[in-house]
This record gives structure tokens, sequence and C-alpha cells, in this order.
């Protein structure tokens, strides 16, 4: 992520945001912890274009779900803590 949030697309980046895959989580949060463990917490995002951390939240990826259908409810508690996130903010 680091890669594409150059000084050009930093400054219309959005405040929060769902980060949706695990190796795109621990690259973001600079973590090991895997994504059982970080899914359904928000956490900071950093980078020096930006001029405030962004919040985000991992959940699980799509084809990730459909192979473990029992996850799916854990999910959707992540879309709704999105979904109240994004209206407080408009």
């Amino acid at each position: 992520m680091e890669q594409f949030c150059g000084k050009t697309y930093c400054a219309d980046f959005p405040k929060d945001f769902g980060v949706g895959r695990e190796g795109a989580m621990k690259t973001l949060y600079n973590t090991n912890d895997g994504i059982m463990r970080l899914r359904g917490t928000w956490q900071s995002y950093t980078s020096p274009y930006l001029k405030n951390p962004i919040k985000a939240i991992t959940t699980y990826h799509p084809s990730f779900l459909l192979h473990s259908p029992g996850q799916k409810a854990q999910s959707w508690q992540d879309m709704l803590m999105i979904k109240k996130a994004l209206s407080t903010v408009a």
C-alpha cells in the first residue's frame, strides 16, 4: 500500500477503509498477527504522506467466506461496523 499511497494519492484518501486480505493487512499494519486476531478491530494506518492516520478494519475475504460459511456472521458484524463508521462521517 505504501507504494500506492504517494503524495498524489494520499491527498484525497478516505478516513476509513476496509482491508480484506491477510497479506494486505500485515503490510498496512506492519504486524505478524493473523487475520483471526485482528479481524473486527479498528486499526490505525499512517503514512508520511497523510496528514492524519486512517482508521482501517480487517475482514474476511469473500473467497474465504465461500469456503467457510460459518464465518459469515463475523464478517457481517464487520460490515455493520464499517456502515456505522461511514454514517458518522457523512
